[in-house]
This record gives structure tokens, sequence and C-alpha cells, in this order.
């Protein structure tokens, strides 16, 4: 069983196979659709903890990968419109909820994609400000040399500026229940919620760089960041399927 380490790192165990396949996101195609659907399917316990055996019927015949390692809901603003299953072995799913109005909760739904990951990067806190936090609230895999698949407002592709490689990712939720996620690279720092990066020159690396990027009690004049546009591929927009 792999578990995700100190820093919320989850490598791929190396293989022998010299000819195994690249790492790569399959989107599930609309041919499939009959097999990838989802009855809507409750699988949460009443205190909204999630009940593994519950979730497993909800995705019986759905899938060959056996039994999950871990199950993550992907925080939108309190809401949880996806849900990534990680099998472990540098496998997993994502599904998306859909809101049951009747029950006031979310329901698994179809199943979105499924991806070969290197790295699965579940997110840190680093600093007493942030009022919450749940390990995977959002989660950022690397799929491949410098790409990077991101789930949180949305799931969005994206790759390195120059040749960078990420190191470490925060997810740190707010007051609101919000989640601000970064990642640190080598060379820059890249603010996945809004599309953007600049070098790591541009922050205290020693503080969290959304209570700088916001000013967030600072006690000092908000600093000016020189940021850079990141282009991000929306592979599905926020709350997909979700309403």
């Amino acid at each position: 069983m792999l578990t995700p380490d100190k820093r919320g790192i989850t490598k791929r165990r190396a293989n022998g196979n010299k000819n195994k396949n690249k790492n790569k996101t399959i989107k599930a195609s609309n041919s499939d659709d009959a097999s990838h659907n989802v009855k809507s399917c409750t699988y949460k316990k009443p205190n909204g903890s999630i009940n593994v055996s519950k979730y497993m019927r909800c995705i019986q015949n759905n899938t060959q990968l056996g039994n999950p390692k871990h199950i993550y809901e992907i925080n939108d603003n309190t809401a949880c419109p996806f849900v990534v299953v990680d099998y472990g072995g540098g496998r997993a799913s994502i599904y998306n909820n859909r809101f049951n109005e009747l029950t006031n909760r979310g329901e698994l739904n179809n199943k979105l994609m499924d991806v070969k990951y290197e790295q699965l990067f579940l997110g840190e806190k680093n600093d007493p400000y942030w009022r919450a936090y749940e390990k995977g609230n959002t989660i950022l895999m690397q799929t491949g040399k410098g790409k990077y698949l991101f789930v949180g407002k949305g799931i969005l592709s994206f790759s390195c500026k120059n040749g960078d490689t990420i190191r470490r990712f925060y997810s740190p939720m707010g007051g609101n229940y919000d989640s601000f996620p970064y990642a640190v690279g080598d060379k820059y720092v890249y603010l996945l919620n809004e599309k953007k990066c600049a070098p790591i020159s541009e922050f205290d690396m020693t503080k969290d760089v959304m209570m700088q990027y916001y000013c967030y009690e600072t006690g000092a004049e908000c600093k000016k960041y020189k940021t850079i546009a990141l282009p991000m591929k929306t592979v599905y927009k926020p709350f997909h399927g979700y309403y």
C-alpha cells in the first residue's frame, strides 16, 4: 500500500518494464459513456466522512483497477464537485459529484477520466493563519516531464515555465473554507487559482506565498508582484455536472 510522505507526495514505484506506456491522462470518451456512467449514489456517512464500502458499491462494475488506496473530495468553496480516487502505483480516476437537492449533499455521478501519474501532490499548510485544512482538498498530479494536471476549481492541465520542476504543493483553506492552492518549483511559484506564475525571487519563501500575494496580515503596504500569465488548458470546467 502506498502512502503519502510527510510532504503529502505519493510517488509511483518504478518497474522493470522498459516498454511501459508513457504516463497519460485519459478523458472518458462519449462512446464509453454507458460504461463510465455511475448511478447517482450516496457514499458518505451522516457525519460527512467517506464510507469506503458504500463507495465501492457505487462504482462496482465500473473499474478494473481494484480497491482504492485513498479517496479525496476536491473542495470548491465548501462544495465538493470532484472526487479523486487514488489506486496507488501511479493510477487514479476522477469522478464528479452531482448535487441532490432532496438530500442536500453531493452524490457520486460519472467517471470523468483516468490518470497515470508520476507524482501525486496532496497539498500542505504551512502557516497557522489558515483556519482549516484537509489533505487532498485540491490535488496536483505530475503526468510527465514538466506536465501537470490540477484538480481544484475545475480540472486543468499545464506545463511548467522554462523547464522548471515543481517540488512542493500547498493548499491551505481560508475561513470561508475556500482553497488557496499554489505550487513551488525550482524557478517559479505557480498561483493555480489565479492562473499566474512568478519567479521565486518575488516572494519570501520562508513565509506563505498566498498570504503575501493577497496581503493578509502583513502589517505593511501591499507589494505589487510581477506575475506572468500561466497558460492552463481547461479539461473540465468548475462544478462540471454538479448542478
